[in-house]
């Protein structure tokens, strides 16, 4: 008897610990069940960032396409602008020269013409007429 005894004694025991075991395993589905929850909602969370992150992205190549052709567009008119100048120069270098070409030659009639006021009229006079 002594052995049911001990059997009984050992059976009473791991019952006992068996109910620690249980509250053990529920308290520990629990905590599982909590960490999926709480994992979830960082997948959710970390989502929607990417979702941003992907809006962002998106946005920034647009932006960076926008000055690319902006640049283009700033060395097409700069390129232009520099012709532009380069034919405005030339034609005020030439229109320069004809003026300067222009008074010379006024500046001679001038002075010719200075020169005969001065002189004696041959006809009899100034002024008869």
């Amino acid at each position: 008897m002594n052995k049911l005894v001990e059997h009984d004694r050992r059976l009473s025991k791991l019952e006992f610990e068996m109910g620690g075991v249980r509250k053990l395993a529920r308290k520990t589905s629990e905590d599982v069940a909590d960490i999926k929850i709480t994992l979830a909602a960082h997948k959710d969370t970390l989502d929607a960032h990417t979702a941003k992150l992907d809006l962002h992205t998106a946005k920034l190549d647009m932006h960076k396409e926008l000055l690319v052709a902006l640049r283009e567009t700033q060395v097409e008119q700069g390129q232009e602008m520099r012709e532009g100048f380069a034919d405005l120069r030339r034609e005020m270098r030439e229109t320069y020269s004809t003026v300067a070409v222009g008074m010379a030659q006024m500046t001679a009639m001038l002075t010719i013409a200075m020169g005969q006021s001065e002189k004696p009229d041959d006809r009899g006079g100034a002024g008869d007429g």
